[in-house]
């Protein structure tokens, strides 16, 4: 723990967070989420979270190791973990809302675009949409990402899978990264 606690004395090139407005849009269109799978103490979106390392505040410890059955979650994984995200809601009864990249050319599209229930949210491109604890550190790479809130969900009864044609039609005649 004292090592831990002296590493997070600045921040990490991993520990990149949603902007809190942003996310409170978010909140306010999902209100039931209720647990932050991919947190610190630092950047938890909301009271309850799941840390990647101990910590007394946290729920547990590994996202992907929580028991997710029956629950309403966000989730701003590490980029590569996102295909082993898609494949546990895949197998366990849960809702979430993911903050993923959305591209054409990625293994893991047919699996997302299977578990979404809504059309996602394309996220702001704009300067702060990313933030660290050290305020002075910066995205190297925010005006290339092309983040997205997606709701998914394991429950077929909740997909709504006639939005998604026409959504994923616009996107490619767009010429925009999905």
């Amino acid at each position: 723990m004292l090592a831990d606690g002296l590493s997070r004395s600045r921040s990490l090139p991993t520990e990149w967070e949603l902007n809190p407005e942003v996310f409170q849009e978010l909140l306010l269109r999902f209100p039931h989420m209720e647990i932050d799978l991919f947190a610190t103490r630092f950047n938890a979106k909301l009271p309850h979270f799941v840390s990647p390392v101990p910590d007394p505040l946290a729920l547990s410890m590994d996202g992907l190791s929580y028991e997710w059955l029956h629950r309403d979650l966000y989730a701003f994984p590490p980029f590569p973990l996102v295909t082993k995200v898609l494949q546990k809601v895949l197998t366990v009864e849960c809702d979430m809302t993911l903050i993923t990249l959305l591209r054409w050319n990625r293994s893991s599209t047919t699996l997302l675009l299977s578990l979404l229930v809504e059309i996602p949210i394309c996220l702001p491109r704009r300067q702060g949409l990313l933030l660290q604890r050290d305020p002075a550190l910066r995205h190297p790479e925010l005006q290339a990402l092309s983040l997205h809130a997606c709701r998914l969900s394991s429950r077929s009864s909740r997909k709504k899978s006639s939005l998604l044609p026409s959504w994923i039609a616009s996107q490619a005649t767009e010429g925009q990264e999905l």
